[in-house]
């Protein structure tokens, strides 16, 4: 409403607006951006008797301008990551930067885990947008986590395959509880909406 007033008290004015953006809704229900020309109507004495409007879809623009800001965004965080991998010979240090780095650019959540000198699996590195979540999936973690298990951190480095759910649903969620009520009750407590998780490796070596 106060966008039409806007435009109203301007045509009532006299002045003409210009490439105004605001959404409508479109006959099918979608919302659509468009830039609105509105020009009043004047009569033999200058008195506004109505007005004309020129409305144009500029969705095309809109996704563009979206796609590049993505771009510099991504460009970015590029950057960024490449000065954290080369800050620091400490490989623990290094993942903590690039768990805080990850958060929120690419997901709420973010763990590394690594393999030891001694060939044992570490948890090296975690951050969440939400700290006190970050503490709860790690003890969810730790009490339910299965080796063998599709998203099981330790098969997708054994299978050197990555596991990705694009949408986590609740029909999943219920499978994954196996029956365990409580363990249901922690898993959707976590709020997981999406899960991807992929083998380190360099120069054919499993890292983490």
């Amino acid at each position: 409403q106060s966008e039409e007033d806007t435009v109203l008290a301007s045509i009532r004015a006299g002045r003409r607006v210009d490439h105004f953006e605001t959404i409508r809704k479109s006959r099918d229900g979608r919302l659509v951006p468009i830039s609105l020309t509105v020009s009043p109507i004047l009569d033999a004495n200058g008195t506004v008797t109505g007005a004309s409007k020129i409305a144009r879809d500029i969705s095309d623009r809109k996704r563009a301008e979206q796609q590049a800001a993505r771009t510099i965004e991504r460009d970015a965080f590029v950057a960024e990551a490449t000065l954290k991998l080369t800050s620091s010979l400490d490989y623990a240090e290094v993942l903590r930067a690039l768990s805080y780095l990850a958060v929120p650019f690419l997901a709420d959540y973010c763990a590394f885990d690594v393999v030891n000198t001694e060939g044992t699996v570490i948890r090296a590195a975690t951050a969440h947008v939400l700290p006190g979540k970050a503490q709860a999936a790690e003890d969810f973690r730790a009490r339910y986590d299965d080796d063998d298990g599709p998203t099981s951190p330790r098969r997708v480095m054994r299978t050197r395959t990555a596991s990705f759910i694009r949408e986590v649903t609740d029909d999943i969620i219920v499978e994954s509880a196996r029956g365990d009520e409580e363990r249901l009750a922690r898993i959707r407590s976590l709020g997981v909406i999406s899960y991807l998780c992929i083998p380190m490796i360099a120069h054919d070596r499993v890292l983490g």
